[in-house]
């Protein structure tokens, strides 16, 4: 190989070319991508270009199982304290509170033991008896209580239907078993909240009992409360246990038993 070569005065000059040693083999370089490109590769507008039409919805799928029931949740607070319920009237105590006949009944001749005229074959008299005819004590009306009666059995007055005043004893037309039976209304104090015991002052001949509130509210004899405005009453020989949940307790409603008892 000839190098020409240009000197200080313009002449050309051919200078055989010196030539080294052959050099080592370099390294093998990276090879080169092989034409293909990938989605990552691409430009967005690129990208964007290659976007097709929107294609129809496709089918549902499979329902999965239903999954295992949550926890309970946590018990919500209490509500708060309904507003207090005005007092009753104590005093105002009528018939139908206490199982007593109103003051508009009259009683008929079988409430008196006489026969009525409708009986009167069975006394043999076509033309009829009344009371006194056939021997019948007659009812009498209380001057002090209208529209309650009562009748005389010797020397004992015997009501019909008895005026019921707080504390007072009452001989009724009523037997049982062969005895006479008697009834008295005992005031048995404020409702508590939770029991109080109350002396009713008998132990024996008890045939039932009848409890009502002040504000005529219904009263368990049976049974245990199962509301906060529940209350109970349940006779233990001589004592009368009361039972008042916690509205009723609150409440200031006095209780008032109705006792029937035979003295034997």
């Amino acid at each position: 190989m000839i190098l020409k070569v240009k000197d200080a005065d313009g002449n050309i000059l051919e200078i055989p070319a010196l030539r080294g040693e052959k050099g080592d083999k370099g390294d093998r370089g990276d090879p080169g991508k092989d034409g293909t490109i990938s989605f990552s590769d691409l430009t967005p507008e690129q990208k964007e270009s290659l976007k097709g039409d929107k294609g129809d919805q496709g089918e549902q799928g499979i329902q999965g199982e239903k999954g295992d029931k949550g926890d309970k949740g946590d018990k919500g607070d209490k509500g708060d304290k309904g507003d207090k319920g005005d007092p009753g009237d104590v005093g105002s105590i009528t018939a139908e509170m206490v199982g007593a006949r109103p003051n508009t009944w009259t009683p008929s001749a079988a409430d008196v033991g006489a026969t009525p005229a409708s009986h009167a074959t069975d006394k043999g008299n076509p033309h009829g008896v009344t009371a006194s005819q056939v021997g019948a004590v007659p009812a009498i009306e209380s001057t002090d209580h209208p529209g309650c009666y009562y009748r005389m059995v010797g020397s004992e007055t015997e009501w019909i239907n008895p005026p019921v005043e707080i504390g007072e004893e009452y001989r009724t037309t009523e037997r049982w078993n062969g005895y006479a039976v008697y009834t008295k209304l005992i005031d048995l104090g404020t409702v508590p909240v939770g029991e109080r015991d109350h002396d009713i002052g008998f132990y024996s001949g008890l045939i039932r009992h009848y409890a009502v509130t002040s504000t005529n509210r219904s009263v368990l004899t049976t049974g245990e409360i199962v509301k906060d405005w529940d209350v109970s009453v349940k006779i233990f020989q001589r004592t009368a246990r009361i039972t008042g949940g916690t509205e009723i307790g609150s409440n200031n409603e006095t209780l008032y038993l109705q006792v029937w008892y035979v003295k034997p």
